[in-house]
């Protein structure tokens, strides 16, 4: 059993399922090397392809995990910033193949460790982002 299982198991027992959701930083504390890994690979592939503004937000991130300041965290992580439109880390243009197929791979990864860390707050904006890099992907294979 995982920890993030004995710990939903315990709030289900307190009946505070939904306190998990999208508050609870035990989650991404626990996942912190993992988001850690995806973020700096986002990071290094925005620089790569000049997008240093969105590289920029993502090391905020990063400083952030690093810092332990999870709240502030979970608020970057769901921002315009991130998910938004025109500007939005997610939305960069890359005109490498190679490093585009690589970043939407990794904002794949980065959307499947927030789901499974409880840290989306805006699913209809976030969860269609992965959908459509997923139908993407699998189109160019």
């Amino acid at each position: 059993m995982t920890i993030k299982n004995i710990i939903m198991s315990i709030l289900q027992l307190f009946g505070n399922k939904k306190a998990a959701k999208a508050t609870d930083v035990s989650f991404i504390v626990y996942e912190k090397e993992n988001y850690a890994k995806i973020l700096l690979s986002l990071s290094e592939l925005l620089v790569l392809s000049q997008n240093v503004g969105q590289a920029a937000i993502v090391n905020d991130l990063i400083m952030l995990l690093e810092q332990g300041n999870y709240n502030s965290f979970l608020k970057l992580i769901n921002s315009v910033d991130m998910w938004g439109g025109s500007g939005a880390v997610w939305e960069v243009g890359i005109e490498n193949k190679k490093y585009e197929i690589a970043f939407r791979k990794e904002i794949i990864n980065l959307i499947e460790l927030m789901e499974a860390t409880y840290a989306i707050q805006y699913p209809k904006a976030i969860y269609p982002i992965s959908i459509f890099f997923k139908k993407e992907l699998s189109q160019n294979n």
